[in-house]
């Protein structure tokens, strides 16, 4: 059951004041030592990032100058893989995965109050439906990507209402590990969504507001590489990936695209635009999921665009 309505917010302008505001940093480190922070994402309005842990369940809010509060506390209990903010109506969607496999769903939090005021059930629409990423259109709808299914979900908070948007044996997840569809955002144009898988490396479009058409875009230049979380930042969308940030540049079709790769990071799986800045977030994610070693602290960081030229 929902209340309220949500949109996209990386357009959304800052607050501002007769007060200078506060920079943010190039590099963010974060108190705890169990949150394995996966979803990440930015409200350009408070300035504030979000970031939600698959490890302890937590949700916590970091300001600009680095200061944390809390939103849900370490628990333990569930785990939380993608955010997205929906500035303009002051909403937070968080994906929420039981650690046993089921009942996952897809929650909303109030930015203003902190209290969740809504939640999807995914199970409700397939089989043990799951949710990995997401994104809020402009009537704020959310389509979501489910990393095991090979669905995309619509959620409608206006009419309560969650559908299978659309359904494609290109999505599935091929290994059964939870690496299929991952990351997705709108593009600039609004025609269409983007989507990817892990494994396979591919991306896809599919057209918007019907899903008539579904295209493996065409790819040049560098090898994509298990390709994560994504985002959108002046012109051009980035995929996080583990080790690698790559660039993606499409043509005016979106069919096909040419891939630039800044390499040299370490366990990076999710990434978000920040006041035109990319940020990416350092989550010891492999480490977990494998037993080996975390190293820490958790942190987040900008990412220099300018190597890609």
């Amino acid at each position: 059951m929902l209340l309220g309505a949500c949109s996209d917010s990386n357009n959304s302008t800052p607050i501002t004041n007769s007060e200078p505001l506060t920079p943010l940093l190039s590099r963010y480190e974060l108190s705890s030592t169990t949150s394995i922070p996966s979803a990440f994402t930015f409200d350009p309005v408070d300035r504030n990032f979000y970031l939600g842990g698959i490890g302890d369940g937590s949700l916590i809010r970091v300001d600009a100058g680095g200061v944390e509060s809390e939103i849900r506390a370490a628990d333990f209990l569930v785990q939380i893989w993608g955010a997205n903010v929906d500035a303009e109506r002051r909403r937070l969607w968080i994906c929420v995965r039981d650690p046993e496999g089921i009942d996952n769903q897809v929650w909303i939090y109030d930015l203003n109050t902190d209290e969740r005021v809504g939640e999807f059930l995914l199970g409700a629409l397939w089989p043990k439906g799951d949710c990995n990423d997401l994104v809020i259109d402009e009537n704020g709808v959310a389509y979501v990507t489910d990393p095991i299914n090979p669905n995309i979900y619509r959620l409608d908070p206006l009419t309560e209402e969650g559908t299978i948007y659309i359904s494609d044996p290109r999505f599935l997840d091929v290994l059964g590990l939870g690496v299929g569809l991952n990351g997705i955002r709108i593009s600039e144009d609004g025609s269409r969504l983007i989507t990817n898988t892990i494994i396979p490396a591919q991306l896809f479009t599919i057209s918007l507001p019907e899903p008539d058409e579904v295209v493996v875009v065409e790819l040049e230049g560098d090898p994509l590489t298990t390709p994560d979380g994504m985002e959108f930042l002046d012109g051009d969308y980035y995929l996080i990936a583990f080790d690698a940030v790559h660039r993606i540049r499409f043509n005016d079709e979106y069919t096909r695209a040419t891939v630039s790769t800044q390499g040299g990071f370490d366990e990076i799986t999710s990434g978000t635009a920040a006041e035109g800045t990319l940020y990416a977030v350092n989550s010891e994610a492999i480490s977990n999921q494998t037993g080996a070693e975390i190293d820490l602290p958790f942190e987040f960081f900008a990412i220099d665009l300018e190597t890609f030229d």
